[in-house]
């Protein structure tokens, strides 16, 4: 049993989190530059209501918490991210289903996609 209190080991049973081995970790709790946080990975609906969301360490990349969140995506007709989500293999899982990916290019990009610059400046309410 990790070494954690009561309350804890309690807190997780409840909500399906199986306890920590020795050596891993069950919070999402990481190091980065500004100290030890945590990024929110959140899916919202056209009305700005979340519909999912997914706690990583603040030291994961954006995109590695990408297929989590879309196993758990109603389906939708387009998709806003920003520039941490932009890959092949993503774009690729979010125009199976039907939906639009609207993901500007990061600076890095050889093969240029195009993106709606109007709806990607909606993005901005969620960030806020």
């Amino acid at each position: 049993m990790p070494s954690c209190c009561r309350s804890t080991r309690l807190r997780l049973k409840l909500i399906g989190v199986p306890p920590a081995e020795k050596g891993e970790h069950n919070q999402a709790i990481g190091r980065s530059r500004g100290g030890r946080t945590t990024k929110v990975h959140a899916l919202s609906d056209p009305l700005c209501r979340p519909v999912v969301l997914h706690l990583t360490p603040s030291q994961d990349a954006d995109i590695a918490a990408a297929p989590d969140v879309l196993a758990l995506a109603p389906p939708m007709s387009a998709l806003l991210a920003d520039k941490g989500y932009d890959g092949d293999n993503l774009r690729a899982e979010i125009a199976g289903p039907g939906a639009k990916p609207v993901i500007p290019n990061k600076s890095n990009r050889v093969v240029i996609h195009r993106f709606n610059k109007r709806a990607y400046g909606g993005r901005n309410i969620i960030e806020r």
